[in-house]
């Protein structure tokens, strides 16, 4: 099995759009139907998707923690924008060189260093 859809309800779209970017990830404008618009990415065979919560906050996806490796985790850390609160300094453990952040939709997530 393997997930390949992940939907992200957040407050501020085009802010949740910048804060990913930042890890590479090319969004795509999308809407399906009259459904609301949006903006997807692909990545793996995963679609990442990030949706407005429209006029509903209490609609929005919280206590979610997503993962990204990333190239360089103290350079891409030093240049970030937009983060809540860090949660762990960039370290080496057993999961790898990582850190973990909290960003302003209060999802934690998790950045690990790709093996050189």
């Amino acid at each position: 099995m393997l997930i390949n859809l992940i939907v992200l309800k957040v407050e501020n779209i085009e802010r949740s759009k910048n804060f990913y970017r930042q890890f590479g990830l090319e969004f795509q404008t999308e809407q399906h139907g009259n459904g609301p618009q949006h903006y997807s990415c692909m990545m793996n065979g995963l679609v990442f998707e990030i949706y407005p919560a429209a006029t509903d906050l209490n609609n929005l996806t919280q206590n979610i923690r997503l993962g990204f490796h990333v190239e360089n985790l103290v350079e891409l850390l030093k240049n970030m924008i937009d983060i809540e609160k860090i949660i762990l300094q960039p370290q080496l453990t057993s999961f790898g060189f990582r850190a973990v952040i909290m960003n302003h939709d209060r999802h934690i997530i998790e950045l690990t260093e790709r093996s050189k």
